[in-house]
């Protein structure tokens, strides 16, 4: 999923890019080490043109932090954070009256085939 592709604004481009370079590593949750999935969050909020809003509904109708890329005509790019815990719950593309989304309903790490954490 990918905001605003291939006609980003050229002002903005940048911070498309580093916007969804963090999200990619975002989706692998339980790999991540806390002190990295820190790391990215404060990355985020460095990048121009991304704010937080409060409240927001990811695809399955889960309310969380989301943290938005705002680009204008093109649309908003949400990554939702679970409220408690800053987890990964998602992620969404609103274009005007068009939304696409992406749930995690669950994840982890096992030892074996065939486990469930």
């Amino acid at each position: 999923m990918s905001i605003c592709q291939p006609n980003c604004p050229p002002e903005i481009a940048d911070s498309v890019k580093a916007f969804g370079a963090i999200g990619w590593y975002m989706k692998f949750g339980p790999m991540i080490p806390p002190d990295t999935a820190a790391a990215m969050y404060r990355a985020l909020a460095r990048i121009p043109d991304v704010t937080v809003e409060e409240n927001v509904t990811d695809g399955d109708g889960r309310a969380g932090i989301g943290v938005v890329l705002d680009t204008g005509e093109s649309g908003k790019a949400f990554y939702i954070l679970d409220p408690r815990d800053y987890h990964y719950l998602g992620t969404k593309i609103v274009n005007g009256g068009q939304t696409v989304s992406m749930s995690v309903l669950g994840s982890g790490i096992v030892d074996r085939p065939g486990e469930v954490p």
